[in-house]
């Protein structure tokens, strides 16, 4: 017998509270110091986030959480820009989380979305 009642819907739920779970902990890894260099375009509207975001990736030599990026068809918000001064002058590298365990195809467009968005 069928029993509505049990049914779970939570699935969306489950899957976004990981996702945050996995970014608080790159957070955790990657600035040590907790410099908190977190770019959150929901609180302090997307034009500020545009701008601080340009502002840290010119200065700031600690790592940059939800950098906001945009040109002019595609918006993009990089997990964790992690800067390299191993070669001289600042340069970043972008890294990505994702809380699954497989590669998936729309993980690379993704990834080639906000690599063209920071160029």
């Amino acid at each position: 017998m069928y029993r509505l009642e049990l049914r779970s819907d939570s699935g969306p739920e489950i899957a976004f509270k990981i996702d945050h779970e996995v970014e608080e902990l790159a957070q955790r890894l990657f600035d040590e110091n907790g410099d908190d260099n977190l770019i959150e375009p929901k609180e302090i509207g997307w034009p500020e986030a545009y701008a601080r975001t340009q502002e840290l990736l010119k200065s700031s030599e600690t790592p940059i959480f939800e950098a906001t990026m945009r040109i002019k068809v595609a918006l993009a918000l990089a997990d964790a820009m992690l800067p390299d001064l191993s070669s001289g002058p600042l340069q970043w590298k972008m890294n990505e989380e994702k809380s699954s365990t497989t590669f998936k195809d729309y993980n690379r467009d993704d990834v080639a979305v906000q690599t063209r968005s920071a160029i």
